[in-house]
C-alpha cells in the first residue's frame, strides 16, 4: 500500500473535492454560504486537510 500511496492519495483528496462540490451543487443554502463553504474547501484543499 505505501508503494501506491503517492498515487492513492490525491485521487483520495479529488474524489472529496467532487463529492463536496455535488453537494454544494444540489443543496438548498444561498449564494453566499456556497462562497463561504468553497472558500473553506479551497483552503482545506491547500493545506492538506481534505
Amino acid at each position: 500500500m505505501e508503494v501506491n500511496y503517492p498515487y492513492y492519495h490525491p485521487i483520495q483528496m479529488a474524489y472529496r473535492v467532487a463529492q463536496q462540490l455535488i453537494c454544494f451543487k444540489y443543496s438548498s443554502q444561498d449564494e453566499d454560504s456556497i462562497r463561504q463553504a468553497l472558500q473553506d474547501l479551497k483552503e482545506q484543499y491547500i493545506d492538506g486537510r481534505i
